[in-house]
């Protein structure tokens, strides 16, 4: 449907136009509007499918050569050291059963497609008919989610369940994104669960079906008992479904599954790891956790085990290298591009939605008892482990694989990284504060917020059977021969940026040069990217260019091709560890970094408590602040930089702003505010968004970019507040 006053299309059955505010009647309110999914993705406005032709390109940029993307991960907040030693409780005996879910399917009879539509770069919104199985069911692709024109379908599947929950929903959702696969947002469900006030009280769980009928539990995003709907998000295209949880006294007192921290963990350690220092905690969850369900045959193949021999080779810091260490790093390099959405400041997960009197949405109320029943469930009926997000001030990922409940409380029994073959680690849920505490860390370091991160949300697991086939081989049959040839491993540098230069041949392994794409990671979890240029039979050279904090700064590095299709996959290459750079630049009371992914030109504003800004047309502030570029020739990085040393308004509030100055279409934003380097107030803060002129005509926008200005093509990000250590 329409909105009768300002006709943007909206889902259909709601109450309220999305975009404007109108009233609609006496309609239904939709499950989640656009409204919500823009807050959800800090984007000021999103056009629907039929939008009008894109406005003319304003020639200040030349788009080419270097694309930097930053997918943002908060990759070093379990700090070396930060941890103490556990409290040793043994309160479990896991379960003898063997694990349920391998038995629990889909078969699939009949697909029925109900609504279709054409979605590009600025998104949209399909929305199953009101006569549908699944009536006010619908589908969101954010903007900037897909970078062409796809052909979405959705319907509604029919089959039959084997030994699946009984209150799982009869008729499942299907998704067609037309073979398009390299989503750069997660695509929102929208799922109505309830129909009367009491069945909103219940708690909801999104399932993925995949190719095999195979059952995963989803990330559920949040929950509107007040429409009966909740919202689940995935980077799949595929067939869906959902199950109501039990309430937390149906549970027995005590359950576990068969994993085990000492023979199904890693060996290795994720915090002071010879590899990584402090952010593979999700691939390592993840990671042992598939090769639990879909490897482990006996006790004797059990990962603790496995692949700690031979040697791969010594650290800059004179460390062995393992292929665990391999194993663990290549999980975190390849699911870091879907997994950052965890890590965002911004995102809230197992949320119930709230509203004003309107009906709008005012925020997102966090609810630790959401996750709490997901885990319990996932552990009880499906007996498998389940990933788990834990937040504070720091964030991290572990895996729940027991659990035992009291009158008033339920610990939680975890497979912790950071603890490798401690079968001890927990996280303590209070029943009647809805609190949660997590004995092995500081009081409020990951004691604030627990969700679970849903294996069924992602694709990027599937990548796991390769780095599995490479590990069985020593990573000797790799098909790529990657080489650095500067900067030297270790190099000590002055600057605050270095450009990393090298080359790429895969003619000796596959007779032909296919790489595509050379991909860096930073160890802030920033990934920047360079398409290749096949010369015949030679080489590929690529010169990247990555910023520099003080001190060390460590890098990893992806290969990755095309398919037919356009879609992209990781090849296995020979460089593997980090590649270091030191650098003597002074610290920084403010650091930012803005990157984007699409061809618009987006900039950054920093204005000081003064008044004044750094922005492309003034770049330096009596302050000593200053933005190093308008970047002219990719899509960022740009970035604005305070050193300790300048004259800092401490104790005074930074703005940090960004306007969409040109372009055709919405694209992706990531800044990355790092604030007090040095100091006991260091900080990290991770931005994401999308960004667009939407709702402007070109006139309105072309002398819009003034400091102070406002509009759909700016957004807000964050103010910073510098400070010493004797404030």
């Amino acid at each position: 449907m329409f909105c009768t006053n300002c006709g943007k299309q909206i889902p259909d059955g709601s109450k309220f136009c999305t975009n404007c505010g109108a009233s609609m009647g006496n309609n239904q309110p939709p499950i989640q509007n656009q409204q919500q999914f823009q807050q959800l993705y800090q984007q000021p406005y999103q056009q629907p499918f039929n939008a009008p032709n894109p406005p003319p390109y304003r020639p200040k940029k030349s788009k080419g050569g270097v694309i930097a993307v930053v997918v943002l991960l908060v990759i070093a907040l379990i700090a070396a050291g930060i941890f103490f030693g556990p409290k040793i409780i043994d309160l479990f005996k896991p379960s003898q059963t063997p694990g349920r879910s391998a038995s629990i399917g889909f078969t699939q009879q009949n697909v029925s497609i109900e609504a279709t539509a054409t979605v590009d770069n600025n998104g949209g919104i399909v929305s199953l008919p009101s006569n549908s199985a699944l009536a006010g069911s619908y589908v969101t692709v954010p903007a900037a989610a897909v970078d062409q024109q796809v052909n979405v379908s959705v319907g509604t599947v029919t089959g039959t369940y084997t030994n699946a929950p009984e209150s799982i929903s009869q008729t499942a959702l299907h998704l067609d994104l037309g073979g398009y696969e390299d989503l750069t947002q997660p695509i929102l469900i929208t799922f109505q669960y309830a129909k009367n006030a009491v069945e909103a009280e219940r708690i909801p769980v999104g399932l993925y079906i995949d190719e095999t009928g195979k059952l995963n539990q989803m990330m559920t995003h949040s929950i509107d008992k007040e429409a009966g709907q909740f919202t689940v998000m995935t980077f799949h295209a595929s067939t869906f479904t959902y199950y109501i949880l039990d309430d937390i006294e149906s549970y027995p007192d005590t359950y576990a599954t068969n994993f085990l921290p000492s023979k199904d963990g890693f060996a290795e350690v994720n915090t002071g790891s010879s590899i990584f220092s402090g952010g593979e905690c999700y691939g390592m969850s993840t990671f042992a956790k598939w090769y639990y369900l879909n490897k482990k045959t006996s006790a004797s193949d059990a990962l603790f085990d496995l692949f700690r021999t031979p040697q791969m080779g010594v650290s800059p810091t004179g460390d062995i290298i393992t292929p665990q260490d391999v194993i663990a790093t290549k999980a975190f390099q390849y699911t870091t591009k879907e997994s950052s959405i965890l890590w965002d400041t911004e995102r809230m997960f197992s949320s119930y939605v709230e509203k004003d009197e309107e009906g709008n949405i005012t925020g997102y109320r966090m609810d630790n008892s959401v996750s709490v029943r997901c885990i319990m469930d996932a552990i009880y009926f499906w007996e498998e482990p389940v990933e788990v997000g834990i937040y504070g001030t720091g964030g991290h990922s572990v895996l729940a694989y027991g659990y035992e409940k009291t009158a008033d409380k339920i610990t939680i029994k975890i497979y912790d990284p950071n603890f490798p073959g401690d079968n001890a680690q927990k996280i303590v849920y209070d029943i009647a504060t809805k609190t949660i505490s997590t004995p092995a860390y500081p009081a409020g370091f990951l004691d604030g917020r627990l969700t679970t991160t849903g294996y069924g949300t992602f694709t990027s697991v599937n990548e796991y059977e390769k780095i599995l086939e490479d590990a069985k081989n020593n990573f000797a049959g790799t098909i790529a021969d990657l080489e650095v040839t500067d900067p030297v491993n270790g190099l000590i540098v002055e600057t605050g940026t270095y450009i990393v230069s090298g080359s790429l041949d895969t003619l000796n392994m596959m007779g032909e040069q296919v790489g595509d794409m050379i991909e860096i990671i930073s160890d802030k979890g920033q990934i920047f990217r360079q398409t290749l240029t096949k010369n015949g039979t030679s080489p590929s050279n690529f010169s990247v260019e990555v910023p520099l904090k003080s001190g060390e700064n460590k890098f990893l590095i992806n290969v990755i091709y095309n398919d037919e299709s356009g879609n992209e996959h990781f090849m296995s290459h020979d460089f593997y560890g980090w590649l270091i750079i030191n650098s003597t630049v002074p610290t920084n009371a403010i650091y930012i970094t803005l990157t984007w992914d699409g061809q618009p030109d987006v900039d950054l504003y920093v204005t000081n408590p003064n008044g004044e800004t750094a922005y492309w047309e003034s770049k330096n502030t009596s302050d000593g602040g200053f933005l190093d570029i308008d970047d002219t020739s990719s899509y960022g990085p740009e970035h604005y930089t305070l050193k300790a040393s300048d004259s800092v308004l401490w104790g005074q509030a930074y703005t940090v702003r960004l306007h969409y100055y040109d372009g055709n279409g919405p694209t992706s934003y990531n800044v990355i505010v790092t604030e007090n380097e040095g100091t006991i107030y260091e900080r990290t803060s991770y931005y994401s968004g999308v960004i667009s002129t939407d709702g402007y005509e070109i006139d309105d926008y072309y002398n819009n970019d003034a400091p102070g200005s406002s509009g759909p093509d700016w957004v807000d990000i964050c103010t910073v507040v510098p400070l010493r250590d004797d404030n």
